[in-house]
């Protein structure tokens, strides 16, 4: 036979028998283990957010003498300043934007190739800048303007560029060469951190100009013509005409035969071109 028992009774066992589980989970295992990671939690956060112990307060920054130390610091400065929830600081080790204060060094300055923000020991961060190395001065002129080197004194579009080929800063004739190389292009000007030519045409140019300085012919200035053709003017007052589509291992043969060879420094001086367009070579 069921007994039967009356629902207050039935209410008091359940409100019993919860209080003992819950009696029993708070003297568990198991909520010993999760109040040890809300402490932890908590401690963690506090000394992320609030303590002092984890705040920035050593910035080593490493660069080149284009790049001033003391606005990178401000610029570092400044990100920490900014706050997470409106009231948190970002100057803790973990909280400080690394990636972004890279790319804000990055844009405000167009010299630097590589900036890498690294933190170091808690309450440290590392800033190192690696500079773009120019490799040569850029000018856009207008056609008709490739043979004479008051064209570029006049010249408003010049650039430096580096050794992967980018547009990096704008240059002033008036500023010191450092002995770069100067190339006058007939074409179009292009943008900053754009590829100024082909790979191809970079490497015949820097060929084609250790070949004329081993003959003393520095200081040459080298001709992008709209055609697609590559001159070089030399100070000497003579050219030399490529096709940059033709073999570049053949025709810096060709010039520097011709150069030690048939055409020497005295026959330079009465020398008008070289055209190396062609499969064989003239000279004039």
């Amino acid at each position: 036979m069921k007994s039967y028992k009356p629902s207050h009774l039935q209410k008091k066992i359940k409100v019993r028998k919860k209080a003992i589980k819950r009696k029993r989970f708070l003297k568990s295992r198991l909520f010993f283990d999760i109040l040890l990671w809300v402490i932890f939690f908590l401690l963690l956060a506090y000394l992320v957010l609030f303590s002092g112990v984890l705040k920035i307060n050593n910035i080593q920054i490493v660069s080149s003498q284009e790049i001033p130390n003391e606005r990178v610091s401000q610029i570092v400065n400044s990100e920490m300043q900014k706050r997470v929830l409106f009231f948190i600081k970002k100057d803790s080790f973990f909280l400080i934007d690394a990636k972004k204060i890279s790319q804000i060094i990055s844009n405000e300055f167009p010299q630097a190739l590589k900036v890498e923000v690294k933190r170091g020991l808690p309450g440290s961060i590392f800033i190192e800048i690696k500079p773009r190395i120019a490799q040569t001065i850029w000018c856009f002129t207008p056609p008709k303007t490739d043979t004479a080197e008051a064209d570029f004194a006049t010249t408003t579009s010049c650039f430096l560029v580096d050794q992967q080929r980018i547009i990096f800063a704008s240059f002033s004739l008036d500023s010191p060469k450092n002995n770069l190389i100067m190339v006058s292009s007939e074409l179009a000007p292009k943008a900053i951190f754009s590829e100024v030519c082909t790979s191809s045409l970079i490497e015949r140019i820097i060929e084609t100009n250790k070949v004329l300085n081993d003959f003393g012919l520095s200081n040459s200035i080298f001709i992008e013509k709209a055609n697609g053709f590559l001159n070089v003017k030399t100070m000497e007052g003579w050219e030399a005409f490529f096709n940059p589509k033709q073999d570049l291992v053949d025709d810096m043969l060709k010039l520097r035969l011709l150069l030690e060879k048939e055409i020497t420094a005295e026959k330079r001086k009465t020398l008008e071109y070289i055209d190396l367009r062609f499969s064989k070579a003239y000279y004039k």
